[in-house]
């Protein structure tokens, strides 16, 4: 790409930002940004379109520019055919966030640079600049930023894959596939470790020519987490709350084994990592009653998940936000065959799963009103947990935003 290329950036949010200031910082002179209700007006004239992650590139305005001969790519793609380190890519329907992290702790544990970017912290070509042969960049990788991706990982990571994203996705298959086009480019020589748990995330591994490493929730030995056979940590001493963390853990270490980490540095990072904020984090202790904050989990799987970590206490868990088309059955099935859990649904999906789950549940419209409900019945020994399975944009901007309200009415 020559510096007097004609580019344009498709999207000025935190990307298309970075990206303007990493290409004119390298010199590149005719940058076009197109961000508005007339950005699909005459792309023909570009011969580089850097898209963002949020609008499909099966968008009829980007295929006709295809035909017309120009290259849409993007932030991440141009990132991986620049980057001079090795990366790891991690994926998954829920997960993510907390994997790149544990990678990035356990690698650093080791003495070694490592980055961290993608969809989470910084996007990549903000540190660019900064990366040597030496380092490990891992990339926190959403279905939008690997859909059609040119470009393919060292080390990729495939979680749980489950339902999401329909409002984006025509359907299921077109967000798997999506998913494993992060994978479609690996090499023999490049490694794949993914979770055997779940049919689709094997769907998406049998894409990928690299070398493969499965994990599961069977991997438990013990009281240990082990990679072929090898005890690498007690359960006891991981700090992650919830059985669904122990995949996390995992994969981390998985790919620290194949980076050539020693058990005992991966023992000490996964010791010492607590999480995310937002991911089953205790906000408050009060009068013996646990206020749990997973406003992340943004799916059916991801919330039942956390009722699970919580399956020998009482619970009141607060359901409800934006429609994403997601498929509630096996989420409300627990629920009506669990005494110990009442839920107290609230916004707009917090309507569709009052009415499925039925006698046992309340229903507010918001949740500051379900929760001073809530407080009539949680007694001491129990949880309050936020755990929405839905995404938040019906009342809130975003997911953060819903969790440090909630953090709020907890304190």
């Amino acid at each position: 790409m020559n510096t007097d290329a004609k580019i344009a950036i498709l999207g000025y949010g935190i990307e298309g930002k970075s990206t303007e200031k990493y290409l004119q910082s390298h010199g590149f002179v005719n940058i076009s940004i197109l961000d508005g209700k007339d950005i699909f007006d005459d792309l023909k004239k570009y011969e580089y379109i850097f898209r963002t992650p949020g609008i499909s590139p099966l968008h009829p305005a980007f295929v006709q520019a295809k035909k017309d001969g120009v290259v849409i790519t993007s932030h991440i793609e141009y990132f991986y055919k620049h980057c001079p380190a090795k990366i790891v890519a991690v994926t998954g329907t829920k997960g993510k966030g907390t994997t790149s992290s544990l990678i990035q702790k356990i690698i650093e544990q080791s003495d070694r640079k490592c980055f961290l970017g993608g969809n989470i912290g910084l996007p990549p070509l903000n540190f660019l600049d900064e990366v040597t042969a030496d380092d490990i960049v891992v990339l926190e990788t959403s279905s939008f930023q690997s859909f059609q991706l040119d470009a393919a990982p060292y080390v990729g990571v495939a979680l749980m894959v489950t339902s999401e994203h329909l409002d984006y996705h025509a359907d299921i298959q077109e967000y798997v596939d999506a998913k494993a086009d992060l994978f479609i480019g690996q090499k023999s020589s490049d490694h794949l470790v993914y979770n055997s748990d779940f049919e689709r995330t094997k769907e998406i591994a049998k894409k990928s020519l690299a070398k493969k490493y499965t994990f599961s929730l069977d991997d438990e030995h013990e009281g240990f987490l082990c990679i072929d056979g090898e005890k690498i940590i007690k359960i006891s001493e991981i700090c992650l709350l919830g059985k669904h963390n122990w995949n996390n853990v995992l994969a981390a270490v998985h790919v620290a084994h194949i980076l050539g980490v020693s058990v005992a540095d991966m023992k000490q990072a996964v010791s010492e990592f607590s999480g995310l904020p937002l991911r089953l984090e205790v906000v408050a202790e009060k009068n013996g009653i646990l206020y749990v904050n997973d406003s992340f989990s943004t799916t059916p799987e991801t919330t039942l998940a956390a009722l699970e970590s919580f399956a020998e206490k009482d619970a009141v868990v607060f359901l409800g936000g934006s429609d994403k088309k997601s498929d509630y059955s096996d989420l409300v099935e627990y629920i009506q065959n669990h005494k110990n859990v009442v839920p107290f649904c609230f916004g707009e999906t917090g309507k569709i799963l009052f009415s499925l789950i039925g006698e046992k549940a309340y229903y507010h419209e918001f949740l500051s009103e379900s929760f001073e409900a809530a407080q009539k019945i949680n007694t001491p020994g129990s949880v309050c947990l936020l755990s929405p399975a839905s995404a938040s944009l019906d009342q809130f901007d975003n997911y953060k935003v819903r969790g440090e309200y909630f953090t709020k009415l907890c304190t």
